[in-house]
Formats: structure tokens, C-alpha cells, sequence
């Protein structure tokens, strides 16, 4: 997971977990507390250190933009569809509601 600030984390907080930074910190350390979570997401700094992670650690699954994704990770289908697709649902900047 990449660090508080970044637009790729707020994207996948809003967007997937729907929640922010505050609910997400309070989700896991109340999940750590009960023992339904063992351990808190890695946070790492940049995009590179996300794949480099993935890459690494098996079963770990990270969030890059599509741009910067490469041949070392698989790229996970969010809904069956992949970045770059028409109606693929998570956007940097989202389409506000109407």
C-alpha cells in the first residue's frame, strides 16, 4: 500500500474500501485488537517499491497505476475489466456524481 497522500492510496481507499485515511487506520487497529487482523497492510513510499514487494512476497498484492506496471506482477482484473478499459472503475480522479 503506498503511503497517505498519494492519489493511487486515496483512489483505492474511496473507491474500493470506501473509506478514508481515518477509517482505514481504524478498521485495522481495531481488527488487530479483536485478532481478526494479524497485521496491518506494508506501506512503502513509491510505485517501484510496490512491485519490487509483489514481486517478492509471495501472495502479496500491491496498487500501481497501469502505466507502471510490468512484466514482473500480474495485472488483477477489478469487476473483469483492466486498466486503459472504457468502464474500468477506478480513476485517479473520479467522475464526480450528478
Amino acid at each position: 500500500m503506498l503511503e497517505p497522500g498519494k492519489q493511487e492510496r486515496q483512489a483505492v481507499l474511496t473507491q474500493i474500501y470506501r473509506m478514508d485515511d481515518k477509517d482505514f487506520n481504524k478498521h485495522f487497529l481495531q481488527g488487530m485488537f479483536t485478532g481478526e487482523i494479524h497485521a496491518a497492510p506494508k506501506t512503502l513510499a513509491t510505485s517501484t517499491e510496490v512491485l519490487k514487494f509483489v514481486f517478492n512476497v509471495p501472495g502479496a498484492i500491491g496498487y500501481v497505476r497501469g502505466a507502471e506496471a510490468d512484466e514482473s506482477v500480474k495485472i488483477v482484473h477489478v469487476d473483469s475489466r483492466l486498466p486503459g478499459d472504457k468502464d474500468y472503475s477506478i480513476r485517479l480522479h473520479p467522475k464526480s456524481a450528478k
